[in-house]
């Protein structure tokens, strides 16, 4: 499941330009035209999501985070510090981000050796919170930040939703509230604070450092995993599995409504 959120107000509207399909004049295609070459450094082709560069924008920053569980059987994956890096290039090198405020943390080497977990760079529950802490100090409006996630997420159950079923009130095959949350890399231990068996970061916490941000400033959340709809509560998501079949990625840029779907206002989500 691959989930991309934006949240804006007011900040880099120039990002969802769409091109009009209607009949243009020649001066207007040459107007378009020129007014897009200034604003990016066109490659293959021009578009908000394949071939151009955008300027360094210094009052950006990103967190990208890559979770491959190397030391977990069974939660092992293969490709998820490989796509974090590719992010970081990414924005770095395409999307203005400067290499000075873009922070990586992954738990496994390019050459497939696991980092260790003393490492400052090492995704553990502490250093997701302590960065995310850091992207989301002194922020003005105006500022773009982006975090980025690719590993593994959950649902973790309340536990007082247990203690209930002693009450003797039957509630038929209602499924008790559960909150989406993103694996840590050190996931496998107690989180003893919040009273979980697993070290997450949960919905309810990431949306404490959204809800810091001033308006005006610029919030981009791509989470590459399952269990993550509620990361950043908006109106409206970006689902790719709903891309129609028609839609070519590589192609000129094209109004798509049909991936625009619900999505969530509160942190926490029903377990279904």
């Amino acid at each position: 499941v691959w989930l991309f959120a934006h949240a804006s107000c007011g900040a880099f509207e120039v990002d969802t330009m769409q091109r009009s399909t209607a009949p243009r004049s020649k001066n207007a295609e040459e107007f378009e035209d020129g007014w897009l070459d200034g604003r990016f450094e066109s490659s293959a082709c021009r578009g908000i999501t394949h071939g151009y560069a955008r300027p360094k924008v210094e009052r950006s920053r990103a967190l990208v985070v890559g979770c491959n569980y190397p030391r977990k059987r069974g939660m092992r994956l293969w490709g998820a510090c490989a796509d974090a890096r590719a992010w970081a290039n990414a924005l770095c090198n395409r999307l203005g981000v400067p290499e000075e405020n873009l922070a990586l943390l992954v738990d496994e080497e390019e050459d497939a050796s696991p980092v260790d977990e003393s490492s400052s760079s090492f995704p553990s529950q502490r250093a997701l919170q302590e960065h995310l802490a850091w992207l989301t100090r002194a922020v003005e409006p105006g500022d773009f930040l982006a975090f980025v996630f690719c590993g593994r997420g959950t649902l973790a159950f309340d536990p007082s939703e247990e203690e209930d079923e002693e009450d003797g009130e039957d509630e038929g095959d209602a499924l008790p509230a559960a909150e989406e949350g993103l694996l840590c890399g050190d996931f496998d231990s107690t989180d003893w604070l919040r009273g979980l068996s697993m070290r997450l970061l949960t919905a309810s916490h990431a949306s404490k450092y959204w809800a810091s941000l001033p308006n005006g400033a610029s919030l981009t959340v791509v989470v590459d995993c399952e269990h993550s709809v509620s990361m950043l509560p908006v109106l409206r998501r970006l689902d790719s599995a709903r891309l129609p079949a028609s839609v070519k990625l590589d192609g000129p840029a094209v109004p798509v409504l049909e991936a625009m779907v619900f999505g969530v206002t509160e942190s926490k989500s029903e377990a279904a």
